[in-house]
């Protein structure tokens, strides 16, 4: 009997309300719930936080919590594990603010589901990284996302991987550190001649 590929897909980096914290359960159960083949990785720093909506699914065999901070080497091996990212930021809040999450994946090539509106939006449709781009912050229009992701994911990988190199030459921290010193580099531009003052008005004055 033939199965579905499973795809590995990460909610990652600090849970916070404009990183769409609110919806997380909310988005794991309906991913659940759906036919999609894919098996869910989330992030939580506060593993023992009170209350916390994401214990229910401790012993879901379709998801896996990884708790505490990582080192950045645990977090990229961790990434590079992953087929895709998934990212339900509230546009409204997250804005034109830079993702670290993002910067990572796409350096190690990996697709990511993205808030329109948003950087990370942007630099898709500027072809540097590859993805799917959600148009309203929802349920429902991130779950159409994803179902997009599983039906093109060799298309968005295949994308993916092609920019990774282009991406980690632009964007990592020796290249923005490089970039900053020719912008250091660049000679200041000339401050403009002070005006003439003519002494017209005062020679008519004369007259």
């Amino acid at each position: 009997m033939r199965t579905e590929p499973v795809l590995k897909v990460g909610f990652l980096g600090s849970r916070r309300l404009e990183k769409g914290v609110d919806l997380h359960a909310r988005l794991l159960g309906a991913v659940l719930k759906s036919r999609l083949p894919i098996q869910v990785l989330v992030q939580r720093h506060r593993p023992n936080a009170p209350g916390d909506p994401l214990d229910a699914f401790k012993s879901h065999p379709r998801v896996r919590l990884v708790d505490g901070w990582m080192t950045d080497a645990a977090m990229a091996e961790l990434v590079q594990s992953l087929d895709a990212v998934m990212l339900p930021y509230d546009p409204a809040r997250y804005g034109a603010m830079v993702s670290g999450v993002f910067t990572l994946a796409a350096g190690y090539g990996k697709p990511c589901v993205v808030p329109a509106g948003t950087w990370m939006a942007e630099r898709i449709e500027a072809g540097e990284a590859a993805g799917v781009i959600y148009g309203r912050f929802g349920g429902d229009s991130m779950m159409a996302a994803l179902q997009s992701l599983c039906d093109n994911i060799e298309l968005y990988a295949d994308q993916a991987a092609d920019l990774a190199e282009r991406w980690r030459r632009n964007y990592s921290a020796d290249a923005l550190v490089d970039r900053m010193m020719r912008w250091a580099e660049i000679p200041p531009r000339a401050a403009p001649p002070p005006p003439v003052m003519t002494r017209e008005p005062e020679l008519a004055q004369a007259r």
